[in-house]
């Protein structure tokens, strides 16, 4: 009986843990799976993985992480309590410029998803 009853609340916890690991995961876009894929003007979601004096480093799913400058983030875009970017938060981007030679991606900041 008990040995059930663990089997069942252990059951239950690996699917709750899975809900809230879905839920943090970053949406890709489909169909985008290379530098090759992107084009100026498109918007990406993705997961800040690095902030630095100059900027924030966002992955959008291709294998190189997007780099939104400081200057492409406005204050106005993020709540007043936050001034900055964190690792971990989830961003809307616009492309603005892809350098496939040089595997580099530059974006803006168009929100901070929830």
């Amino acid at each position: 009986m008990i040995s059930g009853l663990l089997r069942v609340v252990s059951e239950i916890v690996s699917l709750l843990f899975l809900v809230v690991v879905d839920y943090r995961r970053p949406l890709f876009r489909s169909g985008i799976l290379s530098l090759t894929d992107i084009r100026v003007g498109q918007q990406l979601t993705g997961s800040v993985t690095n902030v630095t004096h100059f900027g924030a480093f966002v992955n959008v799913g291709v294998g190189h992480d997007a780099l939104i400058h400081t200057s492409a983030m406005s204050a106005h875009l993020l709540p007043p309590t936050r001034p900055t970017l964190h690792v971990g938060d989830h961003v809307l981007v616009t492309v603005r410029s892809v350098d496939p030679a040089r595997h580099r991606i530059s974006a803006a900041l168009d929100r901070l998803i929830d």
